[in-house]
């Protein structure tokens, strides 16, 4: 018989002196687990991202309460970025009488999430890159934004970048990091110099990077955004996903490194294709963990992901100069640009 005290202890770890941290189930995602982490004492507790909207969710948070000793009542909540594993039950939470911080950009996004035409708008978006008309694959799945994203609105208080916030006995400062999403922020305590990621910087996956509304260029702001990370004084990173990081400058560089070899790599399929390419085809072609046979196997929503990674290194290209974008009936096609008869 499974002892279920230990089970729910387990998940629960405090990780600094009145931080820690509550590993939150993903169910049916290849992420495994949220990270959320609560910072006690003070007037106020502060729960840093929450989980989907969804039982598992929300009973992992219960567990890891009750194992803190703390209370939902005494706690606000501190939302990283908009993506329905960071924010799903944020709008439950806040019908308990607490605080919601967001970025302005990520709070307005997450209070679209129970309109369809925000999502008509995005599947048109990424339908024009090439991805399949969702009737074609309905039963591959649903957008996990869609089906556990937050189901009511949120009065969120507004966060904005250098913003000091009060968590028990810490002193937060807000740094606005867009890239993953648009408004996404991380906070970094800067006596004992932790930083707290959300799905900016990552241990040993890459965050994904995608159009949204407010990010028509996500590469480059992404890019940027580990610029500035990487001219502040941090000794840890608490991520939203996986372990810690303890060697945060080297974890920059191979972040850097990653998207430099994304970018080659991207190059030469549109070379040896010797045709425009959407960004879905362009999608099946790059190097991801599975078999490239199986493309159109998997879930819907993973290649939504995949698409959304090819579009940010293509208008990248574009950005730069080394390829261009031409209108192919409703299709946005990609090619490497040409100088002198001679691909670059």
């Amino acid at each position: 018989m499974t002892d279920n005290r230990s089970m729910s202890k387990s998940i629960t770890e405090e990780v600094a002196d009145g931080i820690y941290q509550i590993k939150v189930p993903l169910p049916n995602n290849p992420l495994g687990s949220l990270n959320a982490y609560l910072l006690t004492g003070g007037e106020k507790n502060l729960l840093i991202d929450t989980g989907f909207f969804h039982p598992a969710c929300r009973k992992a948070l219960w567990d890891g309460f009750q194992n803190i000793g703390a209370k939902l009542s005494d706690t606000d909540i501190f939302l990283t970025h908009l993506h329905a594993d960071h924010s799903g039950l944020a709008s439950e939470l806040a019908s308990r009488g607490a605080k919601i911080y967001c970025s302005a950009l990520d709070g307005h996004i997450i209070n679209l999430f129970a309109a369809q035409e925000y999502w008509d708008e995005m599947g048109a978006l990424f339908c024009r890159h090439g991805m399949p008309d969702i009737g074609e694959d309905q039963e591959k799945g649903i957008h996990p934004g869609k089906l556990f994203g937050g189901k009511d609105r949120i009065n969120f208080v507004t966060v904005t970048d250098g913003e000091i916030l009060q968590a028990g006995k810490y002193k937060l400062q807000c740094v606005w990091t867009p890239g993953h999403s648009p408004g996404h922020m991380c906070l970094l305590e800067n006596n004992r110099k932790l930083l707290f990621s959300g799905d900016h910087i990552l241990g040993d996956i890459t965050p994904v990077l995608s159009p949204e509304r407010g990010l028509e260029r996500p590469l480059r702001s992404y890019l940027k955004s580990l610029e500035r990370i990487e001219a502040l004084e941090i000794k840890e990173i608490l991520p939203g996903h996986r372990g810690r990081v303890t060697e945060p400058y080297v974890r920059i560089e191979e972040l850097k490194k990653h998207h430099e070899l994304r970018l080659k790599e991207i190059r030469l399929i549109l070379r040896h294709a010797n045709r425009p390419m959407n960004a879905y085809e362009v999608a099946a072609k790059m190097s991801w963990r599975m078999p490239k046979d199986i493309w159109e196997k998997i879930p819907r929503q993973q290649r939504w992901f995949a698409t959304g990674e090819a579009m940010a290194h293509l208008f990248y290209l574009e950005e730069e100069g080394s390829a261009e974008v031409s209108l192919e009936g409703e299709s946005y096609k990609f090619s490497l640009k040409k100088t002198g008869g001679v691909l670059l």
